[in-house]
């Protein structure tokens, strides 16, 4: 009688394997490290017994096309871009800074010009303005 090997899912290199999720022939690598092992978020919180539906899926995703299993790393930002990034930010948190209640007046002044604003900012901007409606 002979005994063949358990299939083995090749990987590129050893420290694939040790991030890879625990679940019969998964792809993906562990997310959660939980009382059922290190395993990717989508078995993580499914019942064992779903496991292998939910490796099926995940593999025909994958050999469809329908998930991009790495993404291309953005370009890096320019020197002007960076510049306009920081000044958009400074302006942002700049108008904070000289009026707290800006906001709430901002909020006052477009439901006085008609906007519709939920109950929620409605309340909001009279209680900061201590506004009686």
């Amino acid at each position: 009688m002979k005994f063949s090997k358990p299939f083995v899912e090749q990987t590129e290199n050893l420290s694939d394997a040790r991030l890879a999720c625990q679940a019969h022939n998964c792809s993906r690598n562990w997310a959660v490290d939980g009382p059922s092992g290190r395993l990717c978020g989508a078995h993580a919180w499914a019942d064992v017994m779903d496991w292998g539906s939910i490796t099926a899926k995940i593999t025909s995703d994958q050999l469809m096309g329908r998930v991009k299993r790495y993404e291309e790393p953005a370009a890096p930002m320019t020197d002007d871009e960076k510049r306009r990034t920081v000044l958009r930010f400074k302006n942002i948190l700049g108008n904070a800074d000289k009026d707290p209640k800006g906001w709430a007046k901002r909020l006052q002044r477009q439901e006085a010009d008609g906007a519709a604003l939920s109950p929620i900012q409605k309340k909001a901007w009279r209680d900061v303005l201590r506004v009686v409606s």
